[in-house]
């Protein structure tokens, strides 16, 4: 019994020295085997992380205690101290469990960090063809990508993010940072386009692509090149206003402590205007002149096809007089409409036509109502009173009403 007491605390000593080495042993390992369930690519793990890492706190545990068992002495009095407070098994519990929340830190980490890359390549591929396009709708377009690709990305990151529990604790602020990503990412590219010396070269061929189609519009003579060319310049304008500052957002839906960004500043655009100005000059002057060119051939072409195809319909047309009237009055009602459409409304051109006859009907300066002159009047006046003198009467005037008044 004495040899018993006394041997005890001599084998509790070397046994508690051979199970912190083997506790050691156990936390080096297991860490090793807990990274090595991190992803080792940019591809994201799949559901389940979470039971991955508990299937594996378990087995390091369960081995441990395994050797523990083996070590110890039948009838040993320290058996249930492997379970305290501060006993290997416990301390053992305690490092898994931080390492588990350190893994998983890391796990998230790295998942937004592979998301992040993802959303803005995703942006980037859309972007790209949205301002290469630069189609009237443009910035519909990019806050639907932007929309799209924040919901993809967040898509992806929640279910990774519950599962290893930082989407409850870290969710809303990581909707936040997506969402202020995305608006940078959106930004960077539209001042990267609006900075570009090309930008001058796309708002002209907006301009040509609607008026000229690049010189290789052929001009009709029912065509309106003063319309086209004020509907180019319209979108032509309006692609330069789109560069001009951010419509990420509508007017009034901006967020809080944003502004919208200005891309081009006034005199960047000033000199993009004038430069485009003196550019589209000449077209309006070709497209007039192609469409002169064009006209005569395309009314000889048609009085062509109408004399050849249509001689019977022609003469019947001459035989029947009521047709003949209405077929004559849709032409002149047709011309009518036509040459309004460029002169301007049927009040406007009636009242010029009106001005224009009352000039020409009204006497000129110094005329007379019979058709004679004031200097015509002036020399009869003598003339009378000279007779008039030599009689021996006294000459008399012309009657007030007869002086004629100048016409101003």
């Amino acid at each position: 019994e004495k040899l018993g007491r006394d041997a005890w605390p001599i084998l509790k000593k070397r046994f508690d020295v051979l199970v912190r080495e083997l506790r050691l042993e156990a936390e080096e390992e297991s860490k090793d085997r807990l990274t090595a369930l991190l992803p080792t690519d940019a591809s994201l793990p799949e559901r389940g992380f979470t039971r991955e890492v508990d299937k594996l706190k378990k087995q390091v545990l369960m081995d441990l205690e395994e050797k523990v068992e083996m070590l110890t002495p039948a009838g040993a009095p320290w058996t249930e101290q492997l379970y305290a407070e501060e006993g290997p098994m416990r301390l053992l519990h305690k490092y898994l469990n931080i390492k588990e929340r350190e893994l998983k830190q890391t796990l998230g980490n790295q998942v937004k960090t592979t998301v992040r890359k993802d959303l803005e390549r995703m942006l980037a591929g859309k972007l790209v063809q949205r301002l290469d396009r630069a189609d009237p709708s443009m910035w519909e377009g990019i806050r639907a990508d932007k929309t799209e690709c924040l919901g993809v990305a967040l898509l992806k990151l929640q279910p990774v993010l519950e599962d290893v529990g930082l989407w409850k604790e870290e969710g809303e602020q990581i909707k936040k940072d997506f969402s202020k990503l995305a608006h940078d990412a959106v930004h960077d590219r539209v001042q990267d386009k609006a900075s570009e010396d090309s930008l001058a070269d796309k708002i002209f061929n907006r301009f040509d692509q609607k008026m000229n189609m690049k010189k290789s519009r052929t001009w009709l003579f029912w065509d309106t090149p003063v319309k086209e060319f004020e509907e180019g310049k319209r979108q032509a304008m309006h692609l330069l206003n789109m560069f001009e500052a951010s419509q990420l957002y509508p007017d009034n839906e901006w967020p809080i402590g944003l502004t919208p960004p200005t891309f081009i500043d006034g005199d960047r655009k000033q000199a993009l205007i004038d430069a485009f100005e003196e550019k589209i000059q000449p077209e309006l002057k070709w497209a007039m002149d192609s469409k002169a060119s064009n006209s005569t051939s395309n009314w000889m072409m048609i009085g062509g096809l109408v004399i050849v195809l249509g001689w019977d319909e022609a003469w019947w047309l001459l035989s029947n007089p009521l047709y003949l009237f209405l077929f004559l009055a849709l032409i002149f009602a047709s011309a009518i409409a036509y040459f309004l459409k460029f002169m301007g409304d049927w009040p406007q051109l009636l009242a010029v036509v009106t001005s224009k006859l009352a000039e020409l009907a009204a006497p000129k300066p110094g005329a007379t109502p019979g058709g004679g002159s004031s200097k015509d009047l002036n020399s009869l006046e003598n003339k009378s009173g000279r007779q008039l003198r030599s009689e021996g009467q006294r000459p008399s005037t012309f009657p007030a009403a007869a002086v004629p008044t100048k016409i101003e």
